[in-house]
């Protein structure tokens, strides 16, 4: 008998049935019976009562993944793939990985924490108690009701107990424009973090030659805990976004010590942050994480209301075993077509050759999104209408088994529906790569050569010293000189600006006391709690002249909260490496644009620039 763990929810309970979306259904058995099953759980569970506050063993796991197929594996979801459909999946963990299906020059770092946790369920006796309404007999008798029909009524399946623990899933996305630089990255992530401890490794440097100098290692970072309540709690909110940063920081191949949390001065590596950090959240009592199901047709009184031929299952397990990687397999294939058509769009201003295989891919990328766009359409359409999904996935059975003489529901789409059921997965992907994939990496080969660059040698991401060289003016005498920013003082020093000028256009320069040069990639900034906190600051670049050159764009939504540092990761730099480099560029200025309200004075606590030490060959 197939037993099946889902997402758990607040209104899923021992007894309750759900349908093929794991929507509640009503229950087609007798109050009394219902009580009976419900009591044998609860004193199932008051015996287990101390092993789940005591909580379970933590683990770890972490690959990198260059498909959906490998990333459902490593989030530990392939057993999941058979009890949950495509669009519609009803558990938090599969719905987590569509959200971020891959692209085929996509590679993803993935890393699962995991509380084990204890399986608590009623058994073959105990469900044995359950019983039918007699209305629901006699609704049997006089309707005639099949085993389909009953499934659309009273639903799929029977939740039986509970499975308590607690998981953590992390992924960060890095995409690429060819095979060839999703190949580099990956190579360059397998030296920066060693997959099986979760930690940094390889030499303290890493070497940039022409191959691998466009290569860069943007991490698109998502996170998510299950049970969900783990992060709704209060107390949990500043551990999560602990975690979130440590494991960030190592998607970025940013060893900078950070502290494990805020009441500590000690700094620590982000791997031993994020050992801490979930340890914390994760202990204590265990909470409930999944549901365990079974197929209802399996309950013996439901087996003995119909007969042996009307009880055959129609194999909804095996339809979303097909329905679900397929339907993974369409969102990859819409997100690459959408990554090509933008590339050589992006690029059209560079050379002529991008245009023109923007307009020889144009008619077989115009077929592939209709079909892809209707497949898409038809999978999820069938969620919607349960009746629809049972006589489809019935039909695909009949179809496999019986070939041409089988009936499929009628409809004008007939025959492409029944193509769409049939789809041989390897085949269509197989399709794809000849006619997609394979003449953008051939154009890719060919275009023209990039003339070989300087050699970079690129330090591992650390913090930067700074000292304070000139700024607008403060108030406070030292309690709020700028200086106090770089102090790491907490919230015990801090820096007020000159009262009486406005605070929109509040300024401060530093230099870097960095032997090297810096190309900086992030900032963290300890803020104000108060109207004085600032929520939107400018950064420019220079070499000691007065003349400035904006480095990034606008850094927005700082929180105004003085609890713990918020940590901002720039993205596309507004000047070059190379410019930066050739210039020995080591000043940085900070302008306030916006503040929460005061119009006379900025305060905040803290500043600390990060990057990445250059030096050319």
């Amino acid at each position: 008998m197939a037993v099946f763990s889902v997402s758990t929810r607040g209104d899923y309970s021992v007894g309750t049935t759900l349908n093929a979306k794991f929507e509640l259904r009503p229950s087609p058995f007798s109050d009394e019976s219902m009580k009976a099953f419900t009591g044998l759980f609860t004193e199932i569970e008051a015996k287990k009562e101390k092993d789940i506050k005591e909580g379970g063993n933590l683990t770890y796991s972490s690959k990198l993944v260059s498909n959906n197929d490998d990333m459902c594996k490593a989030m530990g979801l392939s057993g999941k793939l058979s009890c949950s459909y495509g669009p519609f999946t009803g558990s938090g963990e599969l719905d987590f990985a569509k959200d971020n299906s891959m692209s085929s020059n996509d590679t993803a770092f993935v890393v699962t924490a995991i509380q084990s946790g204890h399986y608590i369920r009623c058994d073959l006796n105990d469900r044995n108690v359950l019983k039918l309404r007699k209305s629901v007999i006699d609704q049997m008798q006089q309707t005639e009701m099949t085993a389909a029909d009953f499934r659309i009524e009273y639903g799929e399946y029977l939740i039986i107990g509970f499975e308590y623990g607690g998981k953590l899933n992390f992924i960060s996305k890095y995409k690429a424009d060819s095979q060839d630089e999703k190949m580099a990255i990956h190579g360059k992530l397998s030296v920066g973090i060693d997959t099986g401890l979760l930690k940094l490794t390889g030499d303290a440097s890493i070497d940039v030659d022409e191959s691998e100098s466009k290569v860069q290692i943007n991490a698109d970072v998502e996170m998510k805990l299950f049970p969900s309540v783990l992060d709704q709690d209060k107390d949990n909110q500043g551990v999560t976004s602990k975690i979130l940063s440590a494991l960030t920081q190592l998607a970025q191949l940013d060893s900078t010590p950070m502290k494990p949390n805020d009441d500590q001065k000690e700094e620590t590596s982000p791997n031993k942050v994020l050992l801490h950090c979930t340890q914390e959240l994760f202990s204590g009592s265990s909470r409930r994480m999944n549901v365990i199901l079974i197929p209802l047709d399996t309950v013996t009184c439901v087996a003995e209301a119909f007969r042996v031929a009307e009880n055959q299952s129609l194999s909804m397990s095996i339809f979303f075993a097909f329905v679900t990687p397929l339907y993974l397999d369409i969102s990859s294939m819409i997100l690459t077509i959408t990554q090509f058509k933008e590339y050589y769009k992006a690029n059209r201003s560079k050379d002529k050759c991008y245009a023109a295989q923007r307009d020889s891919t144009k008619a077989v990328y115009g077929k592939w999104s209709v079909t892809l766009s209707a497949m898409n359409g038809f999978f999820e359409n069938l969620g919607a209408k349960l009746p629809l999904l049972y006589l489809y996935a019935e039909a695909r059975g009949d179809l496999l088994t019986r070939g041409d003489t089988a009936k499929i529901p009628e409809s004008k789409y007939t025959e492409r529906n029944k193509g769409f059921i049939l789809t041989h997965r390897s085949s269509f992907k197989e399709l794809f790569y000849d006619e997609i994939e394979e003449p953008h990496e051939k154009f890719m080969a060919s275009l023209p050569k990039t003339k070989p660059r300087e050699k970079k040698v690129c330090g591992l991401v650390k913090q930067i010293e700074l000292k304070v060289s000139k700024h607008r003016g403060h108030s406070f005498g030292d309690q709020g000189h700028p200086r106090n920013l770089l102090d790491g003082k907490g919230t015990e020093t801090g820096y007020y600006s000159k009262y009486g000028e406005s605070a929109i256009g509040d300024w401060i320069e530093f230099v870097m006391s960095e032997e090297a040069v810096v190309v900086p990639t992030k900032i963290r900034i300890r803020n104000d709690d108060g109207r004085m906190a600032i929520k939107v600051i400018s950064l420019f670049i220079g070499v000691g002249d007065d003349s400035w050159h904006k480095l990034v764009d606008d850094v927005t939504d700082i929180q105004k909260q003085d609890d713990y540092e918020q940590e901002f990761v720039f993205g596309e730099l507004l000047v070059t490496p190379q410019w930066i480099g050739e210039n020995n560029a080591k000043h940085i200025r900070m302008e306030v644009r916006q503040n929460y309200g005061n119009k006379e004075n900025n305060a905040f606590y803290g500043f600390r620039l990060f990057g990445c030490a250059i030096w050319l060959q």
